[in-house]
């Protein structure tokens, strides 16, 4: 798709994370973090531009938009729980997954961005409960640390 820059925008994007990043977010987490929602970024941005599917631009930055706002407030999520930092990438990977998929499918529907945000919103939780239970139930983390990442929401305590 011409006219749509995904290295720059995936580069806004990453600093736009910095600007907002929670003043409680540990300094040597903060570069992972940047680099996290600027990769989770450059690769769906890059994917959107090289999907025939794909006809405009501005599909292509909201689903990215989408994408780098729900890795930027899961990140933080993950980080105020206990689960250990090992597993941050993996989690995200699955909630980065299931917003490509849902956002794939609803524009090929030609869905209303606010019926796709809200969409995003319920599967991005299911997927982030779903892999948080699993560490549980695989004996990774216990059943405590797991509650305690379900109920961080940071995008709920900036409403």
């Amino acid at each position: 798709m011409r006219n749509f820059d995904y290295k720059k925008l995936a580069l806004e994007f990453r600093n736009e994370a910095e600007k907002n990043l929670p003043v409680d977010i540990e300094e040597n987490n903060k570069t992972i973090f940047l680099d996290t929602v600027y990769k989770f970024s450059l690769i769906t941005a890059e994917a959107l531009a090289k999907d025939k599917n794909i006809k405009s631009p501005m599909d292509a930055l909201v689903m990215t938009q989408i994408l780098s706002e729900w890795t930027f407030h899961k990140y933080i999520d993950l980080l105020r729980s206990q689960i250990p930092a090992r597993y941050h990438e993996s989690i995200l990977q699955k909630v980065g997954f299931t917003i490509y998929e849902i956002a794939m499918q609803a524009l090929i529907q030609k869905l209303p961005y606010d019926d796709i945000c809200a969409l995003i919103e319920h599967h991005v939780n299911k997927a982030f409960d779903k892999a948080c239970e699993g560490l549980a139930q695989n004996g990774v983390i216990t059943q405590e640390v797991c509650e305690s990442a379900l109920v961080q929401s940071n995008i709920s305590n900036l409403r």
